[in-house]
């Protein structure tokens, strides 16, 4: 459920490369932006960027002292593109790639050993890879309080996002809470798998309704949509006169398919609907059908594979 005090939903991206966040309003018809975050580049120069690179820098203490006191980047480790910078300079002090490390079953992930194999800290001076993506997640809630916090939109009262892999068991899950609670985040923070949320941000530039019940030879064969773009494969003729005999011969294959991506598709972006509390079990019951309906696609391939036999022989698949 929505915050009472809510007024922006933010969804944070904490990447391996890059991380980033974007914000939009729960209130009118605003549209998503992403933060601009400030970060160093350089000793004497300070920049701006819709991204932050996962990369942490500790620095040594001539640049420690350099920046001491300055309002961004201020903590111990610096954070961002100087430190990205730095990794070719001074790898034994820059520790990224850190989101990789939540799902590495081998390693303690909550122990400091990070910068990997580096000789130049000692223990007590590297961190561990929960710990730097806590240190990357508290630099993007500190550049938003920095921004909206005086107007009233303080970080922690927001509803807040944070997108995962979808390859992230239910470990890397939990040590990723961990490093958004050790980051200063409010406790009903919630994940979100990656191609989830490309698909919802699919759904907000799409018609589903429309366009998921669109075959691939409605009106405009795959060949003359390659043509228009450029990208034309002669062999494209040969998939396109297969497909159309093979979906002549098996349509109940390919109706089925289509059915159940359009029904998958539906049962998802019901899904992320806020709903009010008595329609709550009717959304868990969608989401249990888009996890079965997942299933069924899984096995599109083969129907589609049998469906081509079919055609080519003149049979039932």
């Amino acid at each position: 459920m929505t915050k009472d005090r809510a007024r922006f939903a933010i969804g944070i991206d904490l990447g391996t490369t890059n991380s980033a966040l974007a914000f939009a309003p729960l209130v009118g018809k605003g549209i998503p932006e992403v933060l601009i975050v400030p970060q160093w580049e350089g000793l004497a120069s300070l920049t701006e960027k819709p991204t932050l690179p996962s990369f942490l820098y500790l620095p040594e203490e001539a640049v420690a002292a350099h920046l001491r006191g300055e309002e961004v980047g201020a903590g111990q480790w610096i954070v961002g593109l100087f430190a990205r910078l730095k990794a070719s300079e001074a790898p034994g002090r820059v520790v990224h790639s850190a989101k990789s490390w939540l799902c590495h079953h081998a390693a303690d992930r909550s122990a400091p050993f990070l910068p990997w194999g580096s000789t130049v800290l000692a223990r007590e001076q590297k961190i561990s890879p929960v710990r730097a993506s806590a240190l990357i997640l508290n630099y993007l809630r500190g550049i938003w309080n920095s921004r909206f916090a005086q107007a009233g939109f303080a970080f922690d009262d927001q509803d807040i996002t944070v997108t995962v892999p979808a390859s992230f068991d239910a470990a890397a899950q939990r040590l990723t809470i961990t490093a958004a609670e050790e980051a200063g985040f409010p406790g009903d923070v919630r994940l979100l798998e990656e191609p989830q949320a490309a698909f919802y941000c699919w759904l907000e530039s799409h018609d589903p309704a429309r366009e998921l019940w669109q075959r691939p030879d409605d009106g405009q064969p795959e060949t003359c949509r390659q043509v228009e773009d450029g990208r034309h494969d002669r062999r494209a003729d040969d998939r396109d006169e297969d497909a159309r005999h093979a979906r002549a011969q098996a349509p109940e294959a390919w109706e089925g398919f289509v059915l159940a991506f359009r029904e998958y598709a539906a049962a998802t972006a019901a899904e992320m609907v806020r709903c009010p509390p008595d329609q709550l079990a009717k959304a868990q019951g969608m989401a249990q059908i888009a996890h079965e309906l997942a299933q069924t696609l899984m096995n599109a391939p083969r129907i589609h594979e049998r469906a081509r036999e079919a055609g080519r022989h003149g049979r039932q698949p």
